[in-house]
């Protein structure tokens, strides 16, 4: 219970200050009404006892954008360790939603935008606590903080040359069920131009 009311403090305190940060003013040169991104990720995370780790996958990800330079995210990610670091199996699939800001610069081949996305992770192909024992998988609150860097290279595509997101999740570990995370990525951004736009 103390776990889940940490979250929706954690998830208000950003609203909050994302709320602030819309009162600024923003140009927006041209309207894109979706963007979609494929990138390659990398996630450090860390046993309960023992040593970091690494996690490897690819995410996908749909940006609205709704007015300004405020956009409204949908990711999801999969990442995998087979045994890696001379560790167990690991495996996770985490969606997760929320408000982008991206910033008003003058440079029109740079994008840079912070965001913060909420949703769900379902962790499997390892050993979760469970009341009766143990499970093979698990779901949990998951939360991404972070922000990125796009380089355009055509009006329609754009290279993601950073995605660096702290991750938080609550998967159970019969320790502190809670988990915090890098996860890294790059990848390719396509950006479809609104002709109807004015």
């Amino acid at each position: 219970m103390i776990h889940w009311f940490n979250n929706w403090v954690f998830v208000a305190l950003f609203f909050f200050s994302a709320g602030a940060f819309y009162g600024q003013k923003a140009i927006v040169r041209e309207s894109q009404p979706v963007d979609a991104a494929v990138m390659f990720n990398a996630e450090r995370t860390q046993y309960t006892y023992g040593n970091n780790f690494w996690l490897y996958g690819a995410s996908g990800e749909l940006v609205f954008h709704v007015k300004y330079n405020i956009g409204g995210v949908i990711n999801t990610t999969g990442t995998t360790s087979q045994g890696n670091d001379g560790g167990d199996s690991f495996s996770k699939v985490m969606t997760t939603a929320g408000p982008r800001y991206t910033l008003p610069l003058e440079h029109k081949h740079i994008r840079i935008f912070a965001e913060g996305l909420f949703g769900g992770v379902h962790a499997f192909n390892s050993v979760f606590p469970a009341i009766n024992g143990s499970s093979s998988s698990a779901n949990a609150f998951a939360a991404q903080l972070g922000g990125g860097c796009d380089l355009s290279l055509s009006r329609t595509l754009s290279f993601r040359l950073l995605d660096a997101h702290y991750v938080r999740t609550n998967l159970p570990n019969a320790f502190t069920d809670r988990q915090q995370d890098v996860l890294l990525g790059a990848g390719i951004v396509w950006r479809p131009i609104d002709h109807t736009a004015k």
